[in-house]
């Protein structure tokens, strides 16, 4: 076991080992009230194609995991130059163990370790209650997050038979014709273009797009090998659309949905 830190309160920090992973689902649950499983956890942290490691930080107190910092590995890249990053995720300090600086000591304990090589950088989108600790450990605001919602089923804003809800569905309807407007203008003509619907995901195909026009922003290096891990959590199906010109048969947009399989 290699212990990075005992403090007198007896909490242990030291990098995850084989033996933790009934300690960390079991935290899992407790903190996200969710049921992953150890096929969730070797694809997430195990079967990273980026580092030869499992990025995970534990805090174990009494033989009990009660804390965990994961880490996903991405190459970075902004014009030709690419790096490797790392992103937290699934932070996670049981309830009746927060408020002891746990969540700091990991993430110092994270930064010093990965101080003298790679990765180059962290990076994640931390909500209101996680930024200000980020921010006391280096983090800078780089931009807001913009999230894009689509509007599939307007009908699931109706109410019950009072008619509750019906105010906000005369809102939606004519937002969602405006969406479909606008979409008509950009693509023209539907029937310029043939719709392919794949099973799983394409990997080749949506790295051959990708090299076509890559992001100007820094952004994660969307090969095959990244399409092919990104997207294999044994928790969603994944389905590909592939918009293709008939006259030439070359893709020109993709569309790639998830559902979710698992509670």
């Amino acid at each position: 076991m290699s212990v990075l830190n005992r403090a007198e309160d007896e909490y242990v920090v030291r990098w995850y080992e084989p033996s933790d992973l009934s300690g960390f689902l079991s935290l899992d649950r407790a903190v996200f009230h969710r049921r992953r499983t150890e096929a969730w956890f070797r694809w997430k942290y195990m079967d990273n194609p980026y580092v030869d490691h499992v990025p995970v930080l534990v805090v174990e107190k009494d033989g009990e995991i009660v804390g965990a910092r994961p880490f996903l590995a991405f190459r970075m890249r902004v014009g030709f130059g690419t790096v490797l990053a790392l992103q937290p995720a699934d932070t996670m300090v049981h309830p009746d163990h927060r408020r002891q600086g746990l969540f700091t000591r990991m993430t110092s304990h994270a930064i010093d370790h990965y101080s003298d090589g790679e990765p180059a950088f962290f990076f994640n989108f931390p909500n209101q209650r996680s930024r200000p600790g980020y921010l006391k450990l280096g983090w800078q605001i780089v931009g807001d997050r913009e999230t894009y919602h689509r509007i599939q089923n307007p009908t699931a804003f109706l109410g019950d038979e009072d008619g509750v809800g019906s105010g906000v569905l005369d809102y939606v309807l004519p937002l969602t014709n405006d969406v479909h407007g606008l979409y008509r203008s950009a693509v023209g003509d539907s029937e310029a273009f043939s719709i392919t619907r794949r099973s799983g995901v394409e990997a080749g195909v949506l790295a051959d797009l990708y090299a076509t026009n890559p992001p100007e922003a820094i952004h994660a290096l969307r090969d095959e090998t990244f399409y092919r891990w990104r997207f294999s959590s044994p928790e969603w199906e994944r389905t590909t659309y592939v918009a293709s010109i008939p006259a030439t048969g070359s893709p020109e947009s993709w569309f790639e949905s998830g559902r979710r399989r698992t509670a």
